[in-house]
């Protein structure tokens, strides 16, 4: 290898084209990623527009649970439906607002069966406690969301009020 002080005239100004032609070429390339960059970003305001649209305007309760039961969050129909703040409900286990005859069902066929083979629930039927400690009746989808080794993270659920087509019945 020549040493730099051993180069030519002419190897110096080859080796400068050449580390010019690296430099720009890597501008070049940080360019594009920035572009890149700049479009997962609109996307990603997008999706979250399109989530926060869904999660918000839907007059279901949405509510999401941690693989031990606690309440992470849920949408304001959810809070509404149960008379709890989201802060209110993020102290509680989902089971602490389900009525006793239904905490078997839930431990035994909703959590280890459906979702633990399925990552969704099929359409189910239950009771909820509210806050004043009225029950009523709700119809509830639950879809779970795994981690990156296929365990369940956790759960997100799309519940009902659905009293009024039971007093209809």
């Amino acid at each position: 290898m020549i040493r730099r002080e051993d180069m030519t005239k002419d190897q110096l100004l080859q080796e400068l084209e050449s580390l010019e032609r690296t430099v720009s070429e890597q501008e070049r390339q940080l360019e594009i990623a920035g572009q890149e960059s700049r479009r997962a970003t609109r996307k990603l305001i997008e999706l979250r527009q399109l989530y926060t649209s869904l999660f918000d305007g839907s007059i279901d309760g949405v509510v999401f649970v941690n693989r031990t039961g606690k309440f992470v969050d849920c949408n304001c129909a959810f809070e509404e439906m149960l008379g709890y703040t989201v802060e209110e409900l993020r102290e509680l286990h989902f089971l602490e607002v389900t009525p006793e005859e239904w905490r078997e069902f839930e431990e035994t066929e909703i959590w280890p069966k459906m979702l633990r083979t399925s990552p969704f629930s099929r359409t189910y039927e239950k009771e909820y406690i509210r806050k004043d400690g009225t029950v009523f009746p709700v119809e509830l989808h639950s879809y779970t969301v795994l981690d990156e080794t296929g365990n369940p993270e956790y759960l997100w659920g799309v519940a009902r009020d659905i009293t009024d087509r039971k007093r209809d019945e």
